[in-house]
């Protein structure tokens, strides 16, 4: 089961796969050489997730005039 887990579906298929054959400690970690997720979903994603929750507390100033 030396496959490249690219994208979140794959990660699934072979979460399932090796918990149907009992080998789990075969599945690629975020660490191995063989844990490759496509580039451009995966930063995307995570800048949405670390800027989203800025962007909203830098936006709660009170405006007073």
């Amino acid at each position: 089961m030396s496959k490249l887990i690219e994208t979140m579906s794959s990660a699934i298929g072979a979460l399932r796969e090796a918990l149907a054959v009992k080998k789990l400690n075969e599945i690629p970690s975020n660490h191995s050489p063989n844990f490759a997720p496509v580039l451009d979903p995966a930063l995307r994603t995570g800048l949405e997730a670390i800027l989203c929750p800025a962007g909203a507390s830098l936006d709660q100033h009170e405006t007073t005039q």
